[in-house]
Formats: structure tokens, sequence, C-alpha cells
């Protein structure tokens, strides 16, 4: 195996694989690259090998919603036994492909001191704090909604309920720290994921206008577990009680299909969710935090 910086191809791809496989629950794993990941120019990645063994893997994801609003996101950046130097030379190998980015971003648990130092260290700063909340408790009372109201599960072949659920996915997370913009062509994509589950990417729908969304996968770290993403309500709608409803439509089904724990995360400062998640049985398992570095 060569020594130094290697560039991540079909031929060694097996051994970011297995690099991931060990490490990444030393910070957020939501993208980690794993058996179905493809590497491309959207996904340029990088190991530091030393002595036949890799001591540190760099993954950037560019795909075109990130550089549409010139973000990147690492889906790995780590060395063993958080050496600094190990993490400069990968900051410096992945460096050309963030030229026409703004600023690049990662999640590290806010107990990981070791590596967070780094991060200050190489220029990063912290943008926001997420908490991930988890509920193992039975289904809930079945929700009930004003008239005129109705959940409206979607499928990969309505266009139309997909584009809506793009926009009101926007709408409602506008104001929320680190949002990224999501396209119909996001959402598609969300049909071919891994965790996908049939019926489980749904709209909140008021005489047929979309108020609501929220989507139901299986969590990609444990198969036999359920995530409740997507979940928000339009700002005009909220305080009808709306919100709670579509959360327990969304608990009760991922126990319908028998998975638990249930899982979601929230930014730090949508106290609102927070206590209505912590109302509705959910409870504080882990507190992640933004590291971003500007690049321009």
């Amino acid at each position: 195996m060569t020594a130094g910086i290697i560039r991540v191809d079909k031929d060694n791809q097996g051994l970011l694989y297995d690099y991931c496989s060990k490490y990444a629950v030393e910070h957020d794993s939501s993208y980690v690259p794993g058996r179905d990941f493809e590497i491309s120019e959207e996904h340029p990645s990088y190991l530091l090998v030393d002595a036949g063994q890799v001591i540190g893997a760099v993954s950037l994801m560019r795909t075109k919603r990130f550089r549409s609003v010139g973000k990147g996101r690492f889906s790995i950046f780590h060395a063993i036994n958080g050496d600094p130097a190990v993490y400069k030379k990968l900051l410096e190998a992945i460096r050309p492909h963030l030229d026409d980015l703004q600023n690049v971003f990662m999640f590290i648990p806010e107990n990981n001191k070791v590596t967070a130092g780094n991060l200050r260290d190489l220029g990063f700063e912290i943008e926001r704090y997420s908490f991930i909340l988890e509920r193992s408790e039975p289904a809930l009372a079945e929700p009930v909604f004003p008239e005129g109201f109705a959940v409206h599960p979607l499928d990969p072949t309505d266009q139309e309920g997909i584009s809506q659920f793009a926009a009101c996915l926007n709408e409602e997370f506008k104001e929320l720290a680190g949002h990224t913009p999501s396209t119909a062509e996001d959402i598609q994509t969300w049909f071919e994921d891994q965790g996908h589950i049939e019926s489980g990417i749904c709209l909140l729908k008021k005489e047929g206008e979309p108020v609501g969304t929220i989507s139901m996968m299986r969590d990609l770290d444990d198969m036999d577990a359920g995530e409740i993403l997507a979940f928000g309500i339009l700002e005009e709608y909220r305080g009808l009680d709306l919100g709670r409803n579509l959360l327990r439509y969304g608990i009760n089904f991922l126990i319908g299909k028998k998975l638990k724990p249930i899982i979601l995360s929230v930014n730090g400062e949508n106290h609102g969710a927070i206590k209505l998640y912590q109302k509705e049985g959910f409870y504080l398992i882990e507190s992640v935090v933004c590291y971003f570095l500007k690049t321009t």
C-alpha cells in the first residue's frame, strides 16, 4: 500500500468503508460512506496511510444541493487518536475541492473535546448545537386533526406532491440555522434510500393545500429502529395542535412497523419543538455540535 495521502477510487474504496465502520461513531454518522456509497466528483475522498495502515480519512459531500448554497458537508473527517498532524494533512488534501464553496461543515458529539480542539486549531467555528432525542414508549392516542386537514402519503410517481413537499419543507425551516434548501430532486432520492418505508413520506394538507411535512424511515445505524425527519408545520398554521397530532401520526406509524426506539434530531434553538418532543415521550440521548470552516 502506498504511503502518504491517497485518493479514494473504485479500487481502494473498501479501505474507506472499513475505516468508517470503525471510527464513524466518534462523530456524526448521518452520511458516513457505507457499502452503498458511490465514489464520484461530488464525493471526493482521501485516506492517509502510514506503514500500511489507514490512520485518517476525509470525505466531502459536494452534491448539487449543497453547492447551490455554497456549502459542503464532511461525511467523515477523522484521524486515529486525534492526531493534529493527520487532520492538517487531510484538510490540505481536500482543500482543492473547496475553491467554489463558501464554507464546509460537520457535526461531532459535544463531549468529543479532542476533535473539537483540532477543528478550532484549523480555523473551524461553532455554528449551532443540535440534540438527538429518543423514544421507546408505547403508541400514543390516535391523532385527531381538525375538519379539512388530512395526512397524504406520497409515492415516487407523485411529482406534484414531491414538489409541494420540498417547497413546504423549505418554508418551515427557513429561519433555522444551518438549513440547506431542498429541491424536488432531493426529495425524490429519499424514495431510493435504504431506510425508506412505503408511505413514510407525507404531507399534511388542508383541503388539498400543503401545510406540514413529516418523513418516517428506518434508522441506518440500526435498521430495527425508526427515525422521524423533515417534521414541521407552516408558521401560519402553528398553534392549532397540528404539530402534536402529526408527530403522533409519525410515532404510531413507526410503532406499527415494529420499529424502536424512535429517534429524531432538533436544532438547539428550536425550543418549541424540543418541548413538544419531550411531552410526547422523547428524551435527550446526545448533544452534537456543528462546526464550520469559511473557505472564502
